[in-house]
């Protein structure tokens, strides 16, 4: 009987080592095959001149209860990044890569790219993981024989990511008025005062998001924005935006995407806001959303003049430093 349990147990790690080298086999096609494409020319969105990325992170273990500080095993298994959400961030980059890959390099460029993060441990590896594939380096320039990996650096010293990663007080929503310094008007349309309250935490980073948007026609402008974040990140700011409705949990691996895109309408330029969700971690067609205050086409000044109802931030003159990264 010992002797059968052991084999039983040899054959599920071959079975299971076999598929994950399976796994990890056409990855590294697709792999090629995404930079390939790129290389070539061949990825949409062409008329996207800048994108942000806002994604929560990937599968995690349960978040246990820690008591204090002496965790021990507990706080090491509590909220940690397994396998799965390493390979859901992991397929993500090829998805960035794929569909955005005319605005960047082949090896990370600080002027093209700016990559934030929470101070979080999942938050971090989330997108270390994402990076893992978004620059993945040809194997003659790995840096140790057999390590198919090149580090990029990661930015965590964020404080506007992650006062929009704050939970909404509940009476914020129930009784905005008495907490929001808001317009007569606004009151009395109680969607637009549950927006502003969101934007009482989401606004600082929304503020920072449209000052790029409106600077990207600047040849020092950053063409990719990355945020690694959480499931209430993503949250907060679809309710800021009023688009909340038709997604009632923000998966591992939700991406917000906003484009800015350069249109020709009528013989004339204009540039374009479009907003995408990514909610299915195994997705690769994200639904486009509609934001209430700005119908689509979204102009970028219209976006401005939407924004400026439900976020109370002055407008950046000149840039602060948080995106300066």
């Amino acid at each position: 009987m010992t002797s059968s349990k052991a084999l039983l147990i040899s054959t599920c790690r071959s079975r299971n080592k076999q598929s994950w080298l399976f796994i990890l086999s056409v990855l590294i096609i697709c792999i090629y095959k995404v930079h390939a494409d790129v290389e070539l020319g061949e990825t949409p969105n062409r008329d996207v001149i800048q994108v942000h990325v806002l994604f929560r992170h990937g599968d995690r273990t349960p978040l246990l209860p820690l008591f204090g500080k002496q965790g021990g095993e507990l706080e090491d298994n509590s909220g940690i990044l397994t396998k799965k959400g390493m390979l859901q961030l992991f397929a993500r980059g090829l998805w960035i890569r794929q569909h955005y890959g005319h605005l960047l390099r082949s090896t990370y460029k600080p002027s093209e790219i700016s990559i934030v993060s929470t101070s979080v441990d999942r938050t971090i590896m989330s997108v270390q993981c994402l990076l893992a594939s978004l620059y993945y380096p040809n194997p003659l320039d790995a840096f140790v024989p057999g390590l198919i990996w090149r580090p990029v650096p990661v930015h965590t010293n964020l404080g506007k990511l992650e006062k929009a990663t704050k939970s909404i007080p509940l009476e914020y929503l129930t009784h905005p008025q008495h907490y929001l310094k808001q317009s007569a008007q606004a009151l009395l349309h109680p969607e637009l005062a549950k927006q502003i309250a969101y934007g009482e935490f989401t606004g600082p980073l929304l503020n920072e998001i449209l000052y790029k948007l409106k600077s990207a026609n600047q040849g020092s402008a950053k063409s990719v924005h990355l945020y690694s974040a959480h499931d209430i990140t993503v949250s907060n700011v679809l309710n800021t935006l009023g688009i909340n409705e038709t997604f009632t949990e923000v998966n591992f691996a939700g991406t917000l995407i906003i484009e800015l895109r350069k249109v020709v309408v009528n013989g004339k330029e204009r540039q374009e806001v479009k907003v995408k969700f990514l909610n299915d971690p195994n997705g690769v067609i994200p639904s486009v959303l509609e934001m209430p205050g700005c119908k689509q086409p979204c102009s970028l000044l219209n976006l401005e003049k939407f924004l400026r109802k439900v976020i109370k931030e002055d407008p950046i003159q000149p840039p602060e430093s948080i995106l300066k990264l």
